[in-house]
């Protein structure tokens, strides 16, 4: 499972250095193809909603793409292979600080995981001011 979160790690930097976003990238929409143990090959299937955003909108979907990642291998590993997929990830391709990255992802992550149709969506409001917002950027 470490393998693959680094090789996750390492798309997601392409993708988002190139100001591309998946939005919604669920677990089920990746294709983990290994032929080979040490060299599992990563397919992205299924992402209507991928998008090239550019300034704000960029940072709201590096968190969106990363947050839903991660919520959902969290599940199933440890912190040590999160942490690699931010090894392998970081730094930050957007041009933030890493630690900044990390704390508002855990923010994020929280603010998505409140259930109700309300609460979601003003807890997704409240993380994307906070995060527009901010004075440290």
């Amino acid at each position: 499972m470490a393998l693959i979160l680094k090789k996750l790690g390492y798309y997601f930097r392409q993708l988002h250095s190139n100001k591309f976003f998946l939005l919604r990238p669920n677990t089920r929409n990746i294709l983990i193809h290994e032929l080979d143990l040490c060299k599992p090959r990563i397919l992205f299937l299924d992402q209507p909603y991928a998008r090239f955003l550019s300034g704000p909108l960029a940072n709201w979907g590096q968190l969106k793409d990363l947050s839903t990642v991660l919520r959902d291998f969290s599940h199933h590993t440890d912190q040590s292979a999160i942490d690699l997929f931010f090894k392998t990830y970081l730094p930050d391709p957007l041009g933030k600080y890493s630690e900044d990255l990390r704390q508002r992802l855990i923010y994020f992550m929280r603010a998505s995981d409140k259930r109700g149709r309300f609460s979601k969506v003003t807890s997704y409001s409240t993380a994307l001011v906070t995060y527009l917002f901010d004075k440290k950027k």
